[in-house]
């Protein structure tokens, strides 16, 4: 090595048949890097070890280790595991094949706000070169986690402590009539690990179901549906009357719908001899699709609906009449008369 230069000198020496002659050649070659330099650096594990023992799925992990997979996951701990049970730096072992490779490892760690217990522990191994001038590096990260519930469903929600009817868990928004003060809102979630919020927005609830997993790692996700309670021009817990009841028959159909403006209605329908052929709870209709009007007494009069969907229906035989009766709570007869198709 000369003046920060390194030299290689390749020589050739002939001889002629006498063995007196000879003639030398040389060729000196100048590096001003070694060969090893000049190669691309490979910032890759050849192997990784936890507890000395390798990373795979025979020892718990999603993947066999590959050079080319970036994040391992741990299979997920027990609920009421310690944190002793969480690997941690000085327990991960790496090698690499390239000699121009360094690594940094850093332990990031989150705690469940509730109890402060560990939850999850996330170990990067950044490889770099160490070659002036490289910025070539690699992450590997390997990830521990508690088994926490991902479930955020809801199942019921309850006004008055009464089952929403016509709840959905794919609909997340609903407008219920009320006639005076907003009903007492509650939910049931399929999981009671979830965390259910119910909170005020003037006339409305925006209920949220976020799920043990997400309330730790992701709070701000979550399940949400909102309730609007609209001012309603019908006291449906009112007395049910006659004129409560609607029976409408369906034309060209066999059919008739029935339905009330009020809670707790029942109907009977009875053969012409007297025989009891159906009993069905009618559900109270949403007032958005009652047509009611008032009557000389000025008392509602359930005159006609614009949604079938909201009644009861049956199918009847055109060749013979019924009589029916509405109840009111099982007990108290409301009205009762005759069915008749008429041809």
């Amino acid at each position: 090595e000369i003046d920060g230069k390194r030299y290689t000198t390749l020589s050739c020496e002939v001889i002629a048949p006498d063995e007196d002659t000879r003639m030398t050649y040389s060729i000196l070659f100048a590096f001003t890097k070694s060969a090893l330099d000049t190669l691309p650096v490979n910032v890759h594990m050849d192997e990784l070890y936890v507890r000395e023992l390798p990373v795979n799925r025979a020892n718990g992990f999603d993947h066999d280790f590959n050079a080319d997979t970036l994040v391992y996951q741990m299979s997920a701990y027990p609920l009421d595991a310690d944190e002793d049970v969480f690997f941690t730096t000085e327990d991960v072992r790496y090698v690499t094949s390239d000699s121009r490779v360094n690594a940094a490892m850093e332990q990031n760690d989150k705690v469940n706000p509730q109890d402060g217990k560990l939850v999850e522990r996330v170990i990067r191994i950044t490889l770099y070169s160490t070659v002036a001038g490289d910025t070539t590096h690699t992450y590997y990260d390997l990830v521990q986690r508690i088994n926490f519930s991902h479930d955020n469903t809801v199942i019921s929600i309850l006004l008055d402590e009464e089952p929403m009817s016509d709840f959905d868990p794919e609909v997340h928004y609903y407008q219920i009539p009320v006639k005076g003060k907003i009903p007492n809102v509650s939910v049931v979630a399929s999981d009671t690990t979830a965390q259910v919020s119910i909170l005020p927005d003037g006339d409305k609830r925006v209920i949220t179901c976020v799920s043990q997993y997400a309330s730790i790692f992701d709070p701000t996700s979550g399940n949400t549906y909102t309730i609007e309670f609209v001012e309603s021009p019908i006291d449906q817990a009112a007395r049910i009357e006659p004129n409560d009841v609607l029976i409408k028959y369906i034309p060209g159909s066999t059919q008739i719908a029935i339905a009330c403006i009020r809670k707790d209605a029942q109907v009977a329908i009875y053969s012409a001899d007297g025989h009891l052929l159906f009993y069905r709870s009618l559900q109270v209709i949403d007032p958005r699709y009652a047509i009611v009007t008032k009557d000389t007494n000025n008392k509602d009069y359930f005159n006609d609906v614009t949604d079938l969907s909201q009644c009861t229906i049956l199918t009847l035989d055109p060749h013979t009449f019924y009589f029916y009766t509405i109840f009111e709570g099982n007990k108290r007869v409301v009205t009762s008369g005759k069915l008749l198709f008429v041809q």
